[in-house]
């Protein structure tokens, strides 16, 4: 099964049998989860939204974090670059990917360390999982484990 990068980059991802009503929300998810990646991710460099500094273990974990200087900074720049990438519409699956492990990190953490924000976080990754289905065209070859090693006998 041959698969191309034509679905990455032009949203030709076999989504015709897609319902109209689940096209919408994943377009709403998609520029939803941008702004916020974008905002956010512009805030760790420009610091336009005042972030009181979480307290307790959440504090601690935050403060273990920035005692990395490139952290910050490293999870600000994917931040913005992926909600880019999510507000004009091209290559999402790739940024999805970028934004997996952030975001998958925010969610434990508001599910561990600061649940008062909870809610956000699960917003969050309904968005992301919501368009992860979306796209699971794209996503399919790289859970096929027989056409891996197919590509490492050839």
């Amino acid at each position: 099964m041959a698969h191309s990068t034509a679905g990455v980059l032009t949203h030709a991802t076999g989504t015709s049998s897609k319902s109209k009503a689940f096209t919408i929300t994943t377009h709403v998810a998609r520029v939803v989860l941008g702004l916020i990646f974008f905002v956010l991710g512009l805030n760790k460099f420009l610091q336009f939204i005042p972030m009181p500094p979480p307290e307790g273990l959440a504090g601690e974990f935050m403060f273990g974090l920035s005692k990395a200087p490139y952290m910050f900074p490293l999870i600000g720049l994917i931040e913005v670059v992926a909600g880019v990438l999510l507000l004009s519409g091209r290559v999402v699956p790739f940024a999805l990917l970028l934004l997996f492990p952030i975001n998958l990190n925010i969610f434990f953490f508001h599910l561990v360390l600061a649940p008062e924000n909870m809610v956000m976080a699960v917003f969050i990754m309904a968005a992301h999982i919501l368009l992860a289905v979306y796209y699971w065209q794209v996503y399919k070859p790289i859970f096929m484990v027989e056409n891996a090693w197919k590509s490492k006998r050839s």
